[in-house]
C-alpha cells in the first residue's frame, strides 16, 4: 500500500509539473475541456522541387489531359497518345474492316472501330511496365509493337488482291477480300482470338480489339453494358437499356 501511495504520488507530481507547459501548448479550452489546437491539423514540410523538373512535370501532365488538344479514349477506356502519323493506308484498312468486322455496326460503327484500332497502335509503347500486384510480383514489361509487321501483312493483302483486280484489295468484294484473308490466317495456329497485341494477323488484330471492346460487348447482347465503364450510380438497379447506333459510333 505505501508504494501504491508513493508511486500515485510521484505521478502527481509529474502531471502537475507539465500540466503548465501542456496547457500553454494547447492553447484555452472550451467549457467542455475541448482544446481546439490539440486536433489542428499539421502540415508536413514539402520537399523541394526544381524549377526545370517542375515545368517538365507540369508538360507531361498537360499533355496527358489533353490541354489545347482533344485525345482519343481507347477501347479500355484509356487515354493514348495520337502524335505520330497515320499506322496503315486509310483505304486499305477499311476495306479490312468492311471485310471483318460485323455488318450490323454500319459505316459510322465501323469507322470509329477503326479510329480506335489505329489510335491503339499508334498509342502503343513497347517496353512500357505492366501494371502487377504489389509488392510480390515480378515486373513485367509489354512485348514489341505488331504494327511492322500489321503494316506488311496489309499491303501483301493488297498486292495479292491485284492479281485479280488493277484496284488492288479495296477494289475487289467483300467476299473476294474474305477469301484473300482467310488464305493468309491459313497456317496460323493457336487461339480464335488472341489478346490483340499477341495477334499474329492484322485481320485478327483488328477483330479481336473490337471484340474485346466495350462496343464489341454491346453489339453481342444487343444492350448498351459499357463494359469497363462508369455507368451512372441510378442506372445500376436496372437493367442495361438497348442498343442505339450511336453507342457504337
Amino acid at each position: 500500500m505505501r508504494a501504491t501511495a508513493a508511486w500515485a504520488a510521484a505521478s502527481g507530481a509529474v502531471v502537475a509539473g507539465i500540466a503548465p507547459a501542456l496547457r500553454a501548448r494547447l492553447g484555452p479550452a472550451d467549457g467542455n475541456g475541448y482544446s481546439p489546437t490539440l486536433f489542428r491539423p499539421r502540415l508536413l514540410p514539402m520537399p523541394s522541387i526544381r524549377r526545370r523538373s517542375f515545368i517538365g512535370f507540369a508538360l507531361r501532365v498537360g499533355a496527358l489531359l489533353g490541354f489545347g488538344r482533344a485525345l482519343p479514349v481507347s477501347a479500355a477506356g484509356g487515354i493514348i497518345a495520337t502524335d505520330a502519323a497515320a499506322p496503315f493506308d486509310a483505304t486499305l484498312l477499311g476495306a479490312l474492316g468492311a471485310a471483318v468486322l460485323p455488318s450490323e455496326l454500319g459505316e459510322q460503327g465501323r469507322a470509329a472501330a477503326l479510329r480506335r484500332f489505329s489510335a491503339w497502335i499508334t498509342g502503343y509503347m513497347p517496353g512500357a511496365e505492366v501494371n502487377h500486384p504489389y509488392p510480390a510480383a515480378p515486373v513485367t514489361h509489354l512485348p514489341a509493337s505488331p504494327l511492322p509487321a500489321w503494316q506488311k501483312q496489309l499491303r501483301e493483302l493488297d498486292d495479292a488482291a491485284r492479281a485479280q483486280s488493277p484496284g488492288g484489295f479495296a477494289a475487289l468484294g467483300v467476299p473476294e477480300r474474305q477469301a484473300l484473308i482467310a488464305q493468309s490466317l491459313a497456317g496460323i495456329k493457336g487461339p480464335d482470338l488472341p489478346l490483340p497485341i499477341d495477334a499474329p494477323h492484322v485481320a485478327l488484330g483488328l477483330m479481336t480489339h473490337f471484340f474485346q471492346s466495350p462496343q464489341g460487348t454491346d453489339l453481342c447482347y444487343r444492350a448498351a453494358i459499357g463494359k469497363a465503364m462508369c455507368r451512372p450510380l441510378e442506372d445500376l438497379p436496372h437493367a442495361p437499356r438497348a442498343l442505339r447506333p450511336e453507342d457504337l459510333a
